[in-house]
This record gives structure tokens, sequence and C-alpha cells, in this order.
């Protein structure tokens, strides 16, 4: 083992434990991601956005799957690896539009692969389950005393969303199968804050701050099914877990005297996140692999008034590394590409919300292989695509995302021969 890795894994772990989906230095993003829980993220693997999110039944043998415990059996060497997002949104509804973005943290995950005769591989995952990043602005008239109205700019804003530590392993009963399995760690917190100003100088401006913490436990399971050379059969569910949400209200305003008025509140409930089924099937050529995947999540009985049934199909293509030692060059680079269409769990008064993306990605090692040193790698990612739309008083959002994954990979765990 290389001892520079530790300093590494300790920054990982330390990074993980405080890790939290607020974005840092950010503007804005996603106006739909006021509705529930925020955006759905499906995965979070830089590799797996350059697929698409298509993760369930394609090999990624130097990469950590996010959403697939069956796949952790792919890993060959101790990989640490941590990413960044950035993203930029334009929002638009039938009379105007305008462009925000941000960055937040993307992930860590750590994998073990403690063998590759039995697919053993303990992995530890921190991962956004969701965000929540908006803000937006306007001017509407709202009573004020009797039938009276004033004239007023309301700022809405928000951010955070539910984060995921995952922990678990993969097993290799036979050649032909891995199963995998893990305990999802649901916490988080989403902090909502609601700014009104008057126009009318002789009325307090208000603000409604709305913090909510949220706790939870659930779990996955996974399969992966190689029947024939090539092809790979490949299955995810995740299972139901309830959220407990601790909900933290502030009102602040001023009286007619200018004393601050200050009126605090709390309260609890519990939210259900509904199981997630996602199968996939991918073949693989040579050095070419593709693959197509389903999804399906029913948040029709979640408690959340702005949630239905979600679906998401995807289609995917990765053309692999050479594992040749005297690979140069090119060879030892991989490229994804990948595209998706998904019928989101947001349900609005007027219609629901469908998403059509696209995604590019490649991951390439950023020095020379060497068995006795630790083994930087980097995979980029970009997806762009667009939802929503402005008929009947929607918004829609065209966006661009870049995410940028560095790892560290080396081997800890070999066979003595004899």
């Amino acid at each position: 083992m290389n001892r520079r890795i530790f300093p590494l894994l300790a920054v990982v772990v330390v990074l993980g434990l405080g890790y939290s989906p607020v974005a840092a230095q950010t503007s804005g993003g996603s106006t739909y991601s006021s509705l529930n829980i925020g955006d759905l993220q499906p995965t979070t693997s830089v590799a797996g956005q350059g697929l698409a999110g298509v993760e369930s039944a394609m090999p990624m043998p130097g990469n950590l799957n996010s959403l697939n415990p069956a796949g952790w059996a792919d890993l060959r060497s101790v990989t640490l690896a941590a990413g960044m997002n950035f993203q930029q949104y334009q929002v638009s509804t039938a009379s105007q539009s305008l462009y925000q973005n941000s960055t937040r943290l993307q992930g860590f995950s750590v994998g073990f692969p403690f063998s590759e005769t039995h697919g053993i591989t303990a992995a530890i995952l921190f991962r956004p389950y969701s965000t929540v990043n908006y803000r937006s602005q306007l001017t509407q008239r709202i009573p004020i005393a009797g039938t009276d109205t004033a004239l007023s700019t309301i700022t809405k804003q928000g951010s955070g969303g539910v984060s995921q530590a995952v922990i678990g392993s993969s097993f290799k009963p036979i050649e032909q199968l891995t199963v995998g399995a893990g305990l999802d760690w649901y916490f988080g917190a989403i902090e909502s804050r609601s700014n009104v100003e008057f126009d009318n100088s002789s009325l307090n401006p208000a603000t409604y701050l709305t913090s909510d913490q949220y706790r939870g436990v659930g779990g996955r399971f996974g399969m992966q099914f190689r029947p024939v050379e090539g092809l790979q059969l490949g299955a995810t569910m995740q299972t139901s877990a309830t959220l407990n949400r601790v909900r933290l209200l502030i009102n602040n305003s001023l009286d007619a005297s200018g004393q601050i008025v200050d009126t605090t509140g709390t309260d609890t409930a519990d939210l259900s996140v509904p199981q997630r089924l996602t199968v996939g099937v991918s073949y693989q050529m040579g050095r070419s692999v593709l693959g197509t995947e389903f999804s399906t999540q029913d948040w029709g009985n979640s408690a959340m008034t702005s949630a239905t049934a979600a679906t998401r199909y995807g289609l995917a293509y990765q053309y692999t590394a050479s594992e040749s030692i005297n690979a140069e060059g090119f060879d030892r680079w991989t490229f994804r590409a990948g595209a998706s269409y998904e019928d989101t769990y947001y349900r609005t008064p007027n219609g629901a919300i469908s998403q059509l993306g696209f995604s590019l990605g490649v991951g390439f090692p950023l020095a020379a292989y060497n068995r006795l040193n630790a083994n930087p790698a980097m995979d980029v990612a970009l997806q762009f695509g667009t939802r929503g739309t402005t008929d009947n008083g929607l918004t829609r959002e065209a966006f661009g995302k870049l995410s940028v994954e560095l790892s560290l990979s080396e081997l800890w765990f070999l066979k003595v021969r004899r």
C-alpha cells in the first residue's frame, strides 16, 4: 500500500461526514426545485452522468457505480473519488427569461475491492439524493387590511437538499451473477426564504423563513447477470423510507413603531420516500458498450401535494479504455454519450413536467500507470437539456451542467504467489 493514500482517505471521510448539498456561491437554479424535496438525483458519479444516468447494467471497472451496488464488483483497485458540479439555467416564462447558475460539491466515494474472484467490494458513498436551489422575484398586489391592497415585491429563494450516506458490499456467488446491498442513511436540510417589500414606504417589510431538517433510513439491493458473453442484465431496487422532518418557522417583521416582531414555531412530520425500481441491459462488442435503462418511482402517496409518479428512460454508449499495459494516448481514454427522457415527479396545478436531456463524457488518466503508487484519473461530463413549457403559466428551463471528478486508485490486496 502507498502511504500517501491514507491522508487522502482521511480527507474524504472528514468531508463526507460534514457533507451537505448546500450550494456554494449560488445565485439560483431550477425554479421547480422549490417543490417537494427538490430535484431528484438519479445518478451522481460523473461517469454515470456522462452516460445520461444509465448505470444499472453498465460495466464500469474504473469507477464506483453510484446506483447499483452489484456494479461495485467491477472495481479492481482501491479507489477514492470526489466531484464538483457547475450548472447554468435559463429560466423562461411566456414574457421573460433569466440566467442562473451555481457550483456545488457532487459527492465523495471510496471503494475497497477485497476479492476479484468472489467480487467482494466494500464501498462508502456520500451523495445528494435531492437538491434545492432556486431564486425568483415577482411583483404583485397583496391584501393588507379589509379590502385594501398594496403593491409588493416578493423574493423567494431556497437552498439545500437531502443527502445519502451509502455503505454496503457486492458479492459474486457464481461467475455469471453479481449481487450487492447497501444501507442508505438520509440526512440534510432545506431552507426556504421569502422577503416581502412594499412600494408604499409606510408599510414595513417582512421575512418568512422555513428550515426543514430531514433524517431517515432505507436500503438498496442490486444484481447484474451475464447469461451469455457480452450481454449483461442489471436491476436495482431502492427500498421505501420514512423521512422524519423537523420544521422551524421564523417570521420577522416590523410593527408600526419600528420594533422587530419575531415569531418562531416548530412542527414535525413524517414523509414517505417510495421505493425506486431500475432495470437495464447492456451489450459489449469489443471496447464498445451499448446500454439502456428504465426506472420508475411512484410519489403519489408520499403526502407531498406537488408529487406524482415518475418514470425515466435512458440510452447510452461507452467506448472503454484499452486494458493493455502498453496502451498510449487516447487508447487509455474512455468516451461516453447518452440521452434520457423523464416524466418527473413534479405535478403543478397547470400540468406535469417532463424533461429531455443529453450527455457527453470522458475519463482519462492523469499519469502513467504504476502498480506501486496511487494512480490519479479524471472524469468529465457535460449534460444539457430542457424541461417544462411556457404554456399554461408554467416555466421552461434550459440547462447545462459540467461535472468533474478526481479519483485515486491503487492495488492494495494482492495474492501472494508461492
